[in-house]
């Protein structure tokens, strides 16, 4: 038996027989898996009060995990499934009370999610279809709209509020109380991380990164984005806008998640290259103390709170457990039950539109058919007939 496949069935005998799992070797740490159901398509994860939130594309569904069980204890219907698409996106966010997704099926809305009652609470005409999702401190949702080359903000409380700026092929996003952090992809060329004055909705800082980044995660003073075709992590100085390292990690890094006293990396591997793997960096020397090998799985993101890390993963589907790991202590709610960490890992979403057609549905309440399909020619017309402007209505704070 393949040792890929040996790993798979240690892991899957380790949910089915409750044995410890995978050993990470420095930290102790074991890892379980989660299967979701066949032909889900996981696409992302986030992680809120006692729950792993988990979108999965072509089912048109949030699973919820229970993470003291590692059982799935509730499936919410947020579209129309589609058995057949074989690059539907999805995304979800989680912060105390509020949790939010988004899917290609949906059309250009964003879903809020009753998390008492297992079901769909509110609908948000966004006027974009999203590719990435984030709630910040003031449960305001910020999202990447890819194909439009823009980001949005929704103030979830207030009809209509829907401002626009304009980024050229966004990608991941963060959003806290000081700063917007996107990543973008410049093709041809190295990528950038844009700062965004979430007060203003200004763009203040484009800092150059690697090639084609994607998954991103903040914490204290640093940013650190995960750029794909490089092959690295870029460690951001958020005071001065400047690299301040790049460190290289396993091959197509599309996830990252900050611990208390490291910054974990999951990496999709490259056949006959490297294998899929979890890498530990020590922020206190900008380098890669641990890899541990993740064969036989295929990861796309990652997520950190309640003592573990979540990956998702796909052929099959299936989010792994990783812990205990150290986490930092979460900071108190403004209302409501506290926080958890959230870190929303983001792969490329060139890897979902280069050379593949995105099927859209129509969107809800129009009467105009959704397009097709877009592929990476066609965004880049696009923003060529369009121009650079995008509207921008702020409210005033």
């Amino acid at each position: 038996m393949p040792a890929a496949r040996r790993l798979v069935v240690a892991l899957m005998a380790a949910v089915v027989c409750g044995a410890p799992g995978l050993a990470l070797a420095s930290e102790g740490a074991s890892a379980t898996v989660v299967s979701l159901p066949v032909g889900a398509q996981v696409a992302g994860l986030a992680v809120g009060p006692g729950a792993v939130w988990v979108a999965n594309g072509r089912a048109g569904t949030v699973s919820r995990i229970d993470p003291s069980t590692s059982q799935i204890v509730a499936t919410i219907p947020v579209a129309e499934p589609s058995p057949t698409c074989d690059r539907c996106w999805g995304m979800v966010a989680a912060r105390g009370d509020a949790v939010w997704a988004a899917m290609d099926m949906a059309g250009p809305v964003v879903i809020r999610i009753d998390p008492y009652a297992n079901h769909i609470a509110e609908t948000i005409e966004v006027g974009v279809l999203p590719s990435a999702l984030v709630v910040d401190e003031g449960d305001a949702l910020w999202l990447t709209a890819t194909l439009e080359n823009a980001v949005v903000r929704v103030d979830p409380h207030i009809p209509g509020a829907v401002a626009r700026t304009a980024v050229h092929l966004p990608a991941g996003i963060s959003a806290g109380r000081e700063a917007v952090w996107v990543t973008t992809h410049q093709p041809g060329a190295t990528g950038q991380l844009v700062r965004i004055d979430p007060r203003t909705g200004l763009v203040v800082a484009t800092i150059p990164v690697g090639r084609d980044p994607g998954a991103l995660a903040v914490a204290d003073a640093d940013v650190w984005v995960a750029n794909e075709a490089d092959h690295t992590v870029s460690r951001i100085d958020a005071h001065a806008n400047t690299v301040a390292a790049t460190i290289p990690v396993a091959h197509f890094p599309v996830g990252l998640a900050i611990g208390a006293d490291a910054v974990w990396v999951a990496s999709r591997g490259s056949a006959l290259l490297s294998p899929p793997a979890l890498s530990r960096i020590d922020p206190n020397t900008n380098t890669v103390v641990e890899t541990t090998p993740l064969e036989g799985t295929a990861p796309i993101g990652m997520a950190a709170g309640a003592g573990n890390l979540w990956v998702a993963s796909r052929n099959p589907d299936e989010v792994l457990q990783i812990g205990p790991v150290p986490l930092p202590d979460d900071p108190p709610a403004a209302s409501g039950p506290p926080l958890l960490l959230i870190e929303l890992g983001v792969g490329t979403i060139f890897l979902l539109l280069s050379g593949q057609v995105l099927r859209r549905r129509r969107p809800r309440g129009s009467d105009r058919p959704a397009p097709e399909g877009r592929v990476l020619e066609a965004l880049l017309l696009r923003q060529q007939a369009s121009g650079q402007a995008a509207a921008r209505q702020w409210p005033c704070r």
